[in-house]
């Protein structure tokens, strides 16, 4: 009997994506859909290497991670993208934050970066071949358009009790002013182990610094110079790590 089914569902939209379609070629509009990860080359490029056989605490939060990651799906929806993994795996949260920071990542490194906005909700979901309906994803939806507001993909405090949103490095996520834990997807593309001094020499700070400059030294829209002061703001956090990653503790 098909019905509902409680999952963690990420709503992700392609920021200022009329305006790519209205200033852009065909071929560069069709390479940003190319450049979404499919399901099996996320599976591919996030399972862990882990033996079936492994009983460690290490060994099984992996194998349920790969689990998770195998009943995990992404669909496209018109300039949006979902990503959702049952609640029931544990590793579930951790999951789709993964898939999400990958696909931020992809979109970095085309040859105009491509911004997304987003937000995670936990809530009931059914998918199905091209047809995804539910609460879960209408609160997903809201959540991105009324309080991501920046290029960010935001998790509220509810959603985050009781599950963990990595297994590599504790149960950590950066806190904004306004109250929001984010996935930190520039840190982690800029490469969250490298010194500041490593970061600035590298080609993908200069991608993302040349597109904040481009936006913030002309004249732009307040709400487009608000998203990259945003990002500028990002940058100076993590030349400095000048902040104390906030614990999302499993309760």
């Amino acid at each position: 009997m098909e019905t509902y089914e409680k999952h963690f569902v990420a709503f992700l939209d392609i920021l200022g994506f009329k305006n790519i379609v209205n200033t852009s070629g065909f071929d560069e509009v069709l390479n940003i859909f190319k450049s979404i990860i499919t399901n099996n080359e996320v599976r591919i490029a996030l399972s862990r290497a882990v033996s079936s056989d492994d009983k460690s605490p290490e060994g099984e939060a992996l194998n349920r991670y790969n689990k998770a990651l195998e009943d995990s799906n992404i669909h496209i929806m018109s300039d949006s993208i979902v990503v959702s993994t049952p609640y029931g795996h544990p590793e579930a949260l951790a999951v789709v934050v993964d898939i999400c920071n990958v696909i931020q990542e992809y979109f970095f490194d085309l040859d105009s970066p491509v911004l997304l906005r987003g937000a995670i909700a936990l809530g009931d979901f059914f998918l199905k071949d091209n047809l995804v309906f539910g609460k879960g994803l209408v609160d997903a939806y809201w959540a991105q358009e009324k309080y991501a507001v920046y290029p960010r993909i935001i998790i509220s405090n509810e959603v985050t009790i009781g599950s963990r949103v990595t297994i590599d490095s504790g149960e950590e996520l950066p806190k904004d002013e306004d109250g929001y834990y984010y996935i930190n997807c520039i840190e982690r593309y800029l490469g969250e182990d490298k010194s500041w001094k490593e970061i600035e020499k590298s080609k993908r700070y200069d991608r993302l610094r040349n597109m904040i400059d481009i936006n913030l030294n002309g004249y732009n829209d307040d709400r487009i110079r608000q998203k990259y002061l945003w990002m500028e703001k990002e940058l100076e956090r993590i030349s400095g790590r000048g902040y104390v990653q906030l614990l999302v503790s499993a309760k």
